[in-house]
C-alpha cells in the first residue's frame, strides 16, 4: 500500500489478487482499511504538551505512595508496572476508537451473484460490463454485482458461449477448476463439466491466455496463447495443456442448432449428438467407425436425427428419456 515493495513482490501480489474473487475482495478490504487509516489521521487534533503534563501529574501521584512489605533493601519506588498499565489502557482506547471508525465508515463489498441454468437457454446472462454469456444445460456463472477496478473476475462451471466486452485496460479472468482464461475482448465456447476429465475452450475470435494454476499456492503452472480456430484442452488427470485446430463448429450446435457431418465416423457423430442434446447413446453392440455419415441438420429433434440414421444405415433405435439404445 505504501509503494515500498519490489517489482517482484508487486508481481506476486497481482498474481494472488487474480487467483480468485475472494482474494480480490480481501485485497479491497485491506486497501479500504489502509485508506481509512490515512484519511483519519489529519482529522485528529492532539495537544502533545497537555498530554505530557497530564502524564507527569499521574506519575507524581504514583511516586508519592511508598511501597509496603519490602523486607529486602530495594529501591523505594517502582513506577514501571503502573506506567505499562496506563500505556495498555491508552492503546486499548485507540484500538477501540479505530475499530469503531472503520466499522461505521468502511465501504460494503460488492455482492456476488450467481446465475444457474438446468437447460440451455437462448437469453444470455449479461455481466456488469455488458459482456454476455449463453448458458448450456447444468451451467452456472458467478460474478460481483460491480466489477472492481483493474480486473473482471468471473467464476464458471458447465458450458457457455462468451461474448466478452472489449476493454484492453481491464482484462477478464474466468476461473474454472484449476484453469484460468484471461481475455480482453473475444468470443469463445468454454466447457467444464464435473464428469469430464477435460476442460476445453474453442476460440472463435480475438485472443486468449489459457493457463493452469497450482491449487495450493495459485502460481501459474503452464500457459498457452490461443488464436481464432484453435481449441485449448486442459487434462484434469495429468494437469497438462495442449492446443489444436478445429475445423467444425459442431461444438456450438447446442446454441446454433446446426450440425454438419462430412464423412464422419458414426462414433464421432454419436459423441456430437450426446453433447448437443444432452443424451447418452448406447452403441456398444455396433461397429461404428467403418460407417461414415455425410449430412446436415438444422434445429432437428433427436428423433428426426436418429430416424435419418436408421434410413441411411439400417440401424434401429429406441429412445427412453435421455438414453438412446441402438440395435
Amino acid at each position: 500500500m505504501s509503494g515500498n515493495c519490489t517489482a517482484s513482490e508487486k508481481a506476486t501480489l497481482d498474481q494472488w489478487i487474480g487467483m480468485s474473487v475472494e482474494n480480490q475482495n480481501s485485497f479491497l478490504s485491506y486497501k479500504s482499511t489502509w485508506l481509512l487509516a490515512g484519511s483519519a489521521a489529519p482529522q485528529s487534533s492532539f495537544n502533545v504538551d497537555k498530554a505530557w503534563d497530564k502524564l507527569n501529574t499521574t506519575l507524581s501521584c504514583v511516586e508519592s505512595e511508598p511501597l509496603v512489605n519490602t523486607p529486602e533493601k530495594k529501591p523505594l519506588y517502582s513506577i514501571q508496572p503502573q506506567f505499562g498499565f496506563y500505556l495498555k489502557r491508552i492503546a486499548a482506547v485507540l484500538v477501540l476508537a479505530f475499530g469503531l471508525f472503520y466499522l461505521f465508515n468502511q465501504k460494503p463489498q460488492p455482492e456476488l451473484l450467481t446465475i444457474a441454468s438446468a437447460k440451455s437457454v437462448d437469453v444470455p446472462a449479461v455481466l456488469p460490463d455488458g459482456s454476455k454469456i449463453y448458458l448450456n444445460h447444468n451451467t452456472s456463472v458467478t460474478y460481483p454485482e460491480v466489477f472492481a477496478s483493474g480486473q473482471r473476475l468471473v467464476g464458471f462451471k458447465g458450458e457457455g458461449f462468451f461474448e466478452i466486452a472489449h476493454n484492453p485496460s481491464v482484462p477478464m479472468i474466468i476461473e474454472t477448476g484449476n484453469l484460468r482464461v484471461k481475455v480482453l475482448g473475444t468470443t469463445f465456447d468454454l466447457v467444464n463439466y464435473e464428469e469430464s476429465n477435460e476442460i476445453v475452450l474453442y476460440l472463435q475470435s480475438g485472443k486468449v491466455l489459457f493457463y493452469s494454476v497450482d491449487p495450493l499456492d495459485g502460481y501459474v503452472v503452464e500457459q498457452l496463447i490461443l488464436t481464432p480456430g484453435q481449441m485449448g484442452v486442459y487434462n484434469k488427470v495429468t494437469g497438462s495443456l495442449s492446443k489444436a485446430d478445429f475445423v467444425s463448429n459442431n461444438f456450438l450446435a447446442w446454441k446454433s442448432g446446426q450440425l454438419e457431418f462430412v464423412k464422419t465416423p458414426l462414433s464421432d457423430v454419436f459423441e456430437a449428438l450426446e453433447k448437443t442434446y444432452g443424451i447418452r447413446v448406447n452403441s456398444t453392440t455396433m461397429h461404428c467407425d467403418n460407417r461414415l455419415l455425410t449430412a446436415t441438420y438444422s434445429n432437428e429433434t433427436v428423433e428426426s436425427v436418429f430416424e435419418s440414421i436408421r434410413v441411411i444405415f439400417g440401424i434401429n433405435y429406441s429412445i427412453d428419456g435421455e438414453q438412446v439404445v441402438l440395435q
